[in-house]
Order: C-alpha cells, then sequence, then structure tokens
C-alpha cells in the first residue's frame, strides 16, 4: 500500500485527536499527519490514497462572528484539486445530539467535492446506530464517509473507527 496523505482541521480536538488514533492503528509508516493550515493545495496531488477528516461547525459558529477555519482557506485548494486516479476516504466529527439537523454535513460537501473532481470514495457507512435528522453526507442510506459524534457516543468511537479502518485498508493502492 502506498503511503496515505491524512489531511485534517481543526486542530486540537476530536477531529485531530481521531486523526492521530488513525496514524497510530494504521502506523506512522504507512500515515503522513497533515494539518491543513501548514499545507499547499498542491501537497495534495502527491498521494494517490487519501483520507479527509473534518469537523462540521454548530451554532457557535453560525452567527458570522467565528474566524475563518483551516478548511474555509483550504478549501479553494481542494475545489481545483483534480482526484482522477485518487482513492479518498473521509471522516467527520458532528453532534448528532444538538445538531440533528446538520450532522456530520461536511461528509457530503468533501464528497460531492471530490467526486465531481474526479476522485474514488472509499468507506461509506450505513446509517444504522446513529440517531438524526438531516445530514448532506448522508446519501441513498449511507454516510460518504465516517460520522463520529464525540460529543454525545465518545464509547462508540473506538469500534466504528476500527471497523472502517478494516473496510477501507483494502481499498487502498
Amino acid at each position: 500500500m502506498k503511503k496515505i496523505g491524512l489531511f485534517y482541521a481543526p486542530k486540537g480536538g476530536s477531529t485531530e485527536k481521531v486523526a492521530k488514533m488513525i496514524e497510530q492503528k494504521l502506523g506512522s509508516e504507512n500515515v503522513e499527519l497533515i494539518y491543513v493550515n501548514q499545507t499547499k493545495g498542491s501537497d495534495l496531488s502527491k498521494f494517490d490514497n487519501l483520507i479527509i477528516g473534518s469537523a462540521t461547525v454548530g451554532n457557535d459558529a453560525w452567527d458570522g462572528k467565528h474566524p475563518k477555519s483551516a478548511w474555509d482557506k483550504f478549501w479553494p485548494n481542494l475545489a481545483s484539486c483534480n482526484f482522477s486516479g485518487k482513492i479518498v476516504a473521509l471522516f467527520g466529527l458532528g453532534n448528532q445530539v444538538m445538531y440533528a439537523n446538520n450532522f456530520v454535513d461536511s461528509l457530503g460537501q468533501f464528497g460531492t467535492q471530490i467526486a465531481r473532481n474526479g476522485g474514488k470514495l472509499v468507506g461509506k457507512v450505513s446509517g444504522e446506530g446513529y440517531d438524526f435528522n438531516e445530514s448532506e453526507g448522508f446519501v441513498d442510506g449511507m454516510f460518504l464517509g465516517l460520522p463520529l459524534d464525540e460529543d454525545t457516543e465518545d464509547d462508540k468511537t473506538e469500534e466504528r473507527l476500527n471497523n472502517w479502518l478494516e473496510n477501507i485498508k483494502n481499498e487502498f493502492i
């Protein structure tokens, strides 16, 4: 398997925690952990295998007062990237209780853009066991990546992550 570029943001919270768990579980020799605020769009092209991790912002960010996130700043790079020939897995953090109408929407935003730009999405997850109302990341009965809720279901993260990694690691080239 070629090295996986694991791009993530934000830094310092649950998304970074899960990114580091993935690196530990797959081995640092197989994963290069990259915080998006420290990279350029051309860095995506260095990898045939990608994992992208993000968090869906909540009410505190919808008031228009929040500073641009690392993903907001990086998005133009992502939107213009050619993902042809790339295998991409997504994971997203959200709170299905407090934000049941927007649970892991970022999976949908990233998944749509990556597919539009020619990438092959792997690692879709059934909605079984999740309790939410709506999500841009939930399409045809499947999440476009791994949804995790470290706020209300942190006790399920380890098992969900292990199952997901077992499914995706054979997809990478």
